[in-house]
Parts: C-alpha cells; structure tokens; sequence
C-alpha cells in the first residue's frame, strides 16, 4: 500500500487522534527532558531525592494503569481522554508556581495518576474505530507521529526554558488541554453499546487470565528490564551532561532531538 494512501483507509477520528498525539507529544517533550535540571535548580535537594518524586509519579502511573481498563470499558474511551488530558495539563501549569518539595510531590502524583486513563483510553478508541488487519499499522502510525513530536519539542524546548521554564510548563499544559477540547468537541464515543467486559468483575475475569499467561509475563519482566536502563539515562543524563560538561539546555534539546528522530526515520 503506497505511503500516502494511508489516509483513505483510516476514519477520521482517528486523524484527529494523530494530530492530537503530535500536539501532546511535542507539548511535553517541551518539558520532560529539562525537569530533573530544573527540580535539581528549584529545589535544590540531591538527586536521590529528585528520583523519588518521578518515581511518585510512575508508581501512581501503575496503579492507575491497573484500573484504567475497566474504567474506560465502563464508562467510555472519550470521557477518560477528556479526564487524562485535562488532568495532565493542569497538573503541567501547576508547576509554574510550584516551590515547594510537598507541592512537587502532589503535582507528580497527579500527574502520574491522569496519564494512562488518557492511554488506555486513546488505544481503546483506536481498536474501536479500525478493523483487526489494519490496527498494527494504525499503532505503528501513532507511535511514529509521537516520536516526531518527542523530536520536534526539545529541540523547541530547549531555547525555551533557557528564557523561561514557566513559559515551556504553560505551553505544555496549553498543548494537553487543547489536545483535550479536540477529544471533547469533535470525537465520538466509541465504546460498543454492548461491550462484554463492562459486566466482567475486575479481577475474576479480567487479570487472572493474563496472570496464568506465563510467556506473556516473562515478556514484560524483560520490558521493564529494559525500560529501567532506559529511564536511569533519560532521567540522570541532563544534570549529568549539564554539571560535568557545562552543556546548556538550548543545546541538550538536540540531544534528545536526536534520540527521536532516528526513531522516526527509521520506521519502516
């Protein structure tokens, strides 16, 4: 199938989401990338104490997770990416005045706790509104547009929070709560009228299958093996790169750019 066809065989909705991912991407890889420096500036706390507020944050990210399913097959794909986005975003314009270690730590928390009720909803609709033989490559296609947004928005980014972090966190959260008003006006709710596992209990019928899944588990115990290497460089690199060899943040935006761009380019 030529390249540019692509968009023939996809409803429109699911543009929407693409477009909308690219913003949300490129909206907070504006910010991410730079947010141990800042933390490490603003707080001015060791790096130990740094880490445990992003692991506040993945550790609510999990425990969300656990849920997101069931709620979004419960109660709907747009409403939980309406929530997600709205939530992100505001968590994001929260960090602009934010001085204090508890204020972190909340903003963190909630931010960790909105993220995947945006995801799981977002890849719900997507296995909603595309048939089964074209799904993989409407994911591939999400992953893609991500990926240039992860490689546009540092690049951005960088010369940004070099002038002003307030000003990348207001652009972050702007970019998610825009992304939200998209899902909210001209999305449709895609969840089946009749969807089998709104009626499942959450555990007797929803992960006891997946528990007894034995190369499935195995497969995710060395996926996060591999996500814990990648998040300890991705996490420590800019204080790393910025207090032992003077690297500013308009120039380690390109190095994150970099990153992402032979993701892009690379995607078959």
């Amino acid at each position: 199938m030529p390249q540019w066809s692509w968009r023939k065989h996809y409803p429109w909705e699911f543009w929407l989401l693409f477009w909308g991912t690219w913003l949300s991407a490129t909206g907070g890889s504006m910010v991410w990338p730079f947010l141990t420096l800042y933390l490490r500036q603003r707080l001015a706390a060791p790096l130990t104490l740094i880490t445990s507020l992003l692991t506040l944050n993945a550790a609510m990210g999990l425990a969300t997770t656990a849920i997101a399913g069931l709620v979004v097959d419960r109660f709907g794909r747009k409403g939980a990416m309406v929530v997600g986005l709205l939530g992100g975003g505001l968590a994001m314009l929260g960090m602009i005045p934010a001085t204090s270690l508890l204020a972190w730590a909340v903003l963190m928390a909630f931010m960790g706790g909105f993220g995947p009720i945006y995801r799981v909803g977002g890849d719900a609709m997507v296995a909603d509104l595309i048939e089964p033989s074209r799904r993989a490559s409407a994911y591939a296609l999400l992953r893609m547009i991500a990926n240039l947004g992860v490689a546009i928005g540092p690049a951005i980014g960088g010369f940004i929070v070099s002038a002003s972090y307030s000003l990348a966190f207001a652009l972050g959260g702007a970019a998610q709560i825009l992304f939200a008003l998209l899902v909210l006006l001209w999305a449709r709710e895609t969840r089946p009228q009749t969807l089998e596992a709104s009626r499942r209990s959450f555990w007797g019928e929803g992960y006891e299958g997946i528990l007894k899944d034995r190369p499935f588990l195995a497969f995710c115990g060395f996926y996060t093996l591999a996500g814990m290497a990648y998040s300890l460089m991705m996490v420590l690199l800019p204080v790393y790169v910025k207090e032992n060899f003077g690297v500013p943040e308009r120039l380690y935006g390109f190095i994150m750019t970099t990153n992402a761009a032979m993701v892009v380019m690379m995607n078959p």
